[in-house]
């Protein structure tokens, strides 16, 4: 009811607009021109198409002032620098009885339309369009019943980004598809470059959307970023008049060889996979780096019944068949309800009548829960889970309220989840100039140590984004720990107990799961640790977990701790004299160790590792292979020892393909195996107030496979 009201006040001001005409034509002669509106060009003469229902202002017409009620935008500060083009701004009239217009975005560079949008209570929202580099953006404030104009300036830099993967938008249609000539047609849905401009400037909201909800959480504007081409453009309704070029986002069209029947009668998993081995044909054919694609099939529509959808698709994530490519595919169903430029976007979600094929549902929520459903699908492909609010929820729905300035909508407004803020932080396609270098390209995995009976210590050489806690019957996340350090480097390592973990659930102490096991147990604690280079670790029943790196090791007195094996674990380990497994334990007291050997095939996996001590057997983990084998001296006069390692395992963790030893005097040995490739690298440092009393591990086949260290006070 609310909102028909808004349309109801911007129809009465448009007519009232039109009744008032004569009036200011009166009143030109006693007002001061401004030199920023004279001479004005043909194009200020009359609003956009799109906004009719704004009231008309002649700007060669009316005085120009600066004054306590010139707008003013809150949801960016001046000067800021920006990394996408097409940008959201929000912003009040600060002073008066709060009376309700329009806000004309210009740019005195004539570097694009002016674009007008309603002011209701004092508040407004508005979209601008930048160049690279410097942008001074007019704002100017028309009041309802007013021949006056209230200007203020905002200045923004736009700095593009060449230095991370962009995602790339693609339309597929089938061979016999109404959409397949590229001409004009009597109906817009069968328009190409129409379908093009709607899916391009969906894409562009989805960018500002994003960028302004990183900004709410309180990070700088990241966002996804789109590729850039000189086109013709579509960004302006005066850009497909005039066939005026700018730099936008290329939408790239891929003609499919199934016909319309063909796709309806392919399940939606055949379809992906159909879409899949097109778009690596296309547009991957020769390269194994990540890419990242927003496909749309253009022939996807509602049925009769309008409960279902004919061709429909809807799939976000990594390839099935191709690990490299990350997808994002979803239907046209809703398309025509979509904008298809910056000065259709009010009309757009204020359109309140019905589609052709669906009476029932309104156009402008259509256009809202059509982009916010495509939104959550791209978040999936950039690695975000269902959540229990935010775009990733049903909240979807709610995407349009962002753009609108509608006070029915205003305090109903989504946004990214904490969660999604925390994993997009570091994500490769959400870099900006003020990320941290790049200093590795190989992925980094977790270690986990017990300190205590109820103490894990987590680490990660990427860093600890945050820490996932799940109570049982949990589907979302609905608790965790912010680690993410907004303005430095992430943190590097955190200690959890159960107690930290239960506080955090907010599970009572009765009913949550002690190691005592007097109260009756709910069910296990299971975490999920976000690293800040995008991947995620689960560890199950977190108390359990913990049990099982408490060890009763013969040769050592007290219960000592270690931590989580690296590589494959074939089962218990245990002491024997066997291929698998074996244990090591080096002595106490004023006994040094002298040096260590690693043997190994080079570039391929290690055999064993054996340690020297004083007057002592020398020590053997696993075999001593066949191949390569490499001695590595300590500083017995320093005392140095031996206080972790880092170790190389294959992407699916069965074979340790290398390592390199941490003492402590800060020393660090050459890599023994491979120091790099497609592996994953995990740094194992042993906690403070500990050291290593041992190493165990499985090898079979003469190549060793896990290594855990022990450790003790």
């Amino acid at each position: 009811m609310k909102f028909m009201q808004d349309l109801r006040r911007l129809s009465f001001y448009r007519n009232r607009s039109s009744e008032s005409q004569a009036s200011k034509d009166s009143a030109i002669q006693s007002t001061t021109e401004s030199p920023a509106h004279s001479p004005a060009s043909s194009t200020d003469t009359s609003p956009p198409p799109s906004l009719l229902a704004l009231p008309e202002t002649s700007h060669s017409e009316i005085s120009s002032s600066s004054s306590t009620y010139a707008p003013i935008i809150d949801n960016i500060a001046q000067n800021q620098a920006v990394i996408y083009q097409v940008i959201l701004l929000e912003g009040h009239i600060p002073a008066g009885p709060k009376p309700d217009g329009v806000v004309t975005i210009r740019h005195p560079q004539n570097l694009s339309p002016p674009t007008t949008w309603p002011v209701l209570q004092a508040k407004f929202k508005a979209i601008a369009y930048l160049q690279p580099g410097h942008n001074i953006i007019e704002i100017e404030y028309s009041p309802v019943r007013s021949r006056r104009v209230y200007t203020s300036t905002h200045r923004l830099v736009y700095q593009p980004m060449t230095s991370c993967p962009p995602v790339r938008l693609v339309v597929a249609h089938a061979r016999d598809s109404k959409h397949a000539q590229n001409e004009t047609a009597e109906s817009e849905n069968t328009n190409m470059v129409l379908a093009k401009a709607k899916y391009r400037m969906a894409a562009y909201l989805w960018q500002g959307f994003v960028a302004e909800s990183m900004a709410k959480h309180g990070h700088s504007r990241r966002t996804f970023q789109l590729e850039s081409s000189w086109e013709e453009s579509t960004l302006y309704t005066q850009d497909l008049e005039y066939a005026d070029s700018r730099n936008q986002a290329p939408v790239h069209v891929m003609a499919l060889d199934k016909s319309l029947d063909e796709l309806a009668a392919t399940s939606p998993e055949d379809l992906a996979a159909y879409l899949e081995v097109n778009l690596k044909k296309n547009f991957a054919k020769h390269t194994s780096s990540n890419q990242y694609f927003a496909c749309l099939l253009l022939d996807s529509e509602l049925a009769k019944n309008g409960k279902s959808v004919v061709r429909g698709i809807s799939y976000g994530g990594k390839g099935k068949i191709y690990q490299n490519l990350n997808l994002a595919l979803f239907g046209s169903e809703f398309l025509s309800s979509y904008p298809a430029s910056i000065d259709e976007v009010t009309s757009a979600f204020a359109d309140s009548s019905s589609t052709p094929n669906l009476p029932e549902a309104v156009k402008w929520k259509c256009a809202s829960g059509g982009m916010g459903e495509q939104l959550k699908v791209l978040g999936h492909m950039l690695g975000l889970p269902q959540q229990s609010s935010g775009i990733m929820s049903d909240d979807c729905k709610r995407f349009g309220y962002t753009f609108s300035a509608s006070t029915a909508h205003q305090g109903n407004e989504i946004s990214l989840h904490p969660l999604d803020v925390m994993r997009l932080h570091s994500h490769p396609s959400f870099r900006s100039p003020w990320s941290k270098p790049q200093t590795s390209r190989t992925s980094t995995g977790v270690s986990f140590w017990a300190i205590s009976d109820s103490v894990l210590q987590v680490g990660s050489r990427s860093g600890i984004s945050a820490v996932e806690i799940y109570k049982p019957g949990d589907t979302v996340c609905q608790h965790w720990l912010d680690l993410l350090n907004k303005r430095g480097p992430p943190r590097v390592s955190i200690q959890l107990s159960i107690n930290d973990i239960a506080n955090a659930a907010m599970v009572s102490a009765a009913n949550r799961r002690t190691s005592v096991r007097r109260t009756s147990v709910q069910g296990p604690f299971n975490l999920k640790i976000i690293t800040a280079d995008g991947n995620e670790f689960p560890v199950i029943d977190v108390e359990a977990f913990i049990k099982k790196l408490k060890l009763d090791i013969p040769g050592i007195k007290k219960p000592v701790f270690s931590n989580h094996p690296i590589g494959r674990v074939c089962g218990a380990v245990t002491v024997s004299s066997s291929e698998c497994p074996s244990l090591v334990v080096f002595p106490t007291g004023s006994t040094r160790m002298l040096n260590m050997t690693v043997y190994h095939t080079p570039g391929a996996s290690l055999s064993g590792i054996e340690f020297e001590f004083e007057e002592l057997p020398k020590l053997l983990l696993g075999t001593r292979g066949e191949e390569a084998h490499k001695e590595w001296p300590l500083n017995v006069v320093a005392g140095e020892n031996i206080m972790g390692m880092e170790i190389n395992t294959s992407k699916d963790g069965d074979s340790l393909c290398g390592l390199r030893a941490h003492t402590t005097t800060g020393r660090v040995s050459p890599w023994f195996g491979a120091a790099e490739g497609d592996i994953i690298s995990h740094r194992l440092i042993c906690p403070e107030m500990f050291r290593i009393a041992g190493m165990r591990g499985e090898s079979s086949n003469g190549e060793l496979h896990s290594l855990q260290f022990i450790i003790d006070h």
